[in-house]
């Protein structure tokens, strides 16, 4: 078991990419990004909202 960053023990962690300006020490796992409390606490997005300049 992995532990989130809110404390939850879960055996599933996000490894992606999370864009935000804050320092980020630890995982999530999929009941933060899903409730949104991970994009909250710190800030950021899992999606980078700048995109591809194509």
């Amino acid at each position: 078991m992995a532990e989130c960053v809110d404390r939850r023990q879960s055996g599933w962690i996000y490894t992606a990419t999370f864009y935000t300006a804050q320092e980020v020490s630890g995982r999530f796992c999929p009941w933060c990004i899903a409730d949104g409390s991970a994009a909250e606490r710190f800030a950021g997005e899992f999606m980078d909202s700048y995109g591809l300049d194509l």
